[in-house]
């Protein structure tokens, strides 16, 4: 069993976009939330429910809470409630009802097949929104044709003498790998063509590490060319790759070596489960949700729109691990139709500037380069 229980230590700070700041929750519900995550902590990005800025709703006929950020008028849910399976249908209708007294609408994203069931029969909308594959870790392997390219980069990787360091819970960073950290994060950010985003997609690799796994990947001459930090979903006893860097300039393989050295190293710890997180809007089916013309949009986009957000490039990235098996991602939505404000909370919760911050981030990172290289 993956436990919560290493004390609280002070978190430190990167500068400009990467966060790491505290999240403002008093002691007592503070500890109260960790027990939760360490007894339901069901999907895989539970533990970002002690991001910065987060809300919790406490229920009272069960024992269970929901995490979130309330934006435009309505509630954004970071996972399915931290309660006991058969008390997610409770758990949902009295938060529903909450938000209801609260004028609130209501976003649980993303969220697996297991609780949209439980979502839909408590009045919720499904739009699926992608897929994440799950290794089992006691079986996997990266073996067969699968698995051809993962196993070429690892030893690309070790022939150009990359070595990885495994700092297990409670880790503890010193000050020159704290700053090392800060300057990769610093250089990747401004080496790609997204903006710095926020809550569930904020990077924050140094954010309760404590709790966390640490894999830091160094070049021959010491430098820190990658990092992979994983965080726990304790339910399923499994681990969240989530903030996964590597330097624009270091030997390729870094990325494959560092998932295969996390994955084959956390199955030694005894967990049973470990994901890269979801693919964005890939695999939708229009029959498995309740907007089929607008899951059949978000196809369109996935097919075209690459340049925007890389969806494709990354399902195929993740996909080229041979995952023991997929699920199914959702959209849970109260009410069960799509309201203008639910779309606007979204972006501006995910973006500090909304749709307009969005869309000149991209006009100044992608498509301004464009430009004046066209006209030199």
């Amino acid at each position: 069993m993956i436990s919560l229980a290493p004390p609280l230590s002070p978190d430190w700070s990167l500068p400009g976009a990467v966060t790491t700041a505290m999240p403002p929750l008093a002691a007592a519900p503070q500890t109260r939330l960790l027990a939760l995550l360490a007894a339901y902590g069901y999907e895989y990005q539970s533990f970002l429910s002690l991001a910065d800025r987060a809300q919790v709703w406490f229920a009272q006929a069960n024992e269970g809470a929901v995490v979130f950020q309330c934006c435009q008028q309505v509630a954004i849910v970071t996972a399915a409630p931290l309660a006991a399976p058969e008390h997610w249908a409770a758990v949902t209708q009295e938060f529903l009802t909450y938000c209801r007294a609260q004028n609130l609408s209501c976003l649980m994203l993303p969220v697996s097949a297991a609780y949209a069931q439980i979502a839909r029969t408590c009045g919720m909308g499904l739009l699926p929104i992608g897929t994440s594959g799950y290794f089992s870790l006691p079986t996997w392997q990266p073996t067969g044709d699968r698995a051809k390219k993962v196993r070429a980069g690892v030893n690309q990787a070790r022939k150009a003498g990359i070595t990885v360091m495994h700092l297990a819970p409670p880790a503890k960073l010193s000050l020159p790998t704290q700053a090392a950290i800060a300057e990769l994060c610093q250089v990747w950010l401004q080496s790609h063509a997204i903006a710095p985003l926020d809550w569930l997609l904020a990077l924050a690799p140094c954010q309760w590490s404590a709790y966390k796994h640490y894999f830091l990947a160094y070049q021959a001459d010491g430098q820190m060319v990658g990092i992979l930090v994983c965080s726990p979903f304790a339910a399923r006893q499994g681990w969240y790759l989530e903030d996964l860097i590597r330097r624009p300039d270091a030997a390729r393989g870094v990325n494959e070596l560092l998932v295969v050295t996390a994955l084959q190293s956390l199955a030694q710890t005894g967990a049973q489960l470990a994901t890269l997180g979801t693919s964005p809007l890939a695999e939708l089916r229009p029959e498995s949700g309740q907007f089929p013309r607008l899951t059949r949009l978000l196809r369109w986009c996935y097919r075209y729109g690459d340049r925007i957000y890389p969806c494709q490039s990354l399902h195929r990235f993740k996909t080229k691990f041979a995952p023991t098996f997929v699920e199914q991602e959702y959209i849970a939505i109260w009410p069960p139709r799509v309201q203008g404000r639910m779309v606007q909370g979204l972006l501006h919760l995910l973006h500090p500037g909304g749709w307009r911050g969005l869309c000149l981030t991209k006009w100044q990172k992608f498509w301004c380069p464009l430009v004046t290289n066209a006209r030199s």
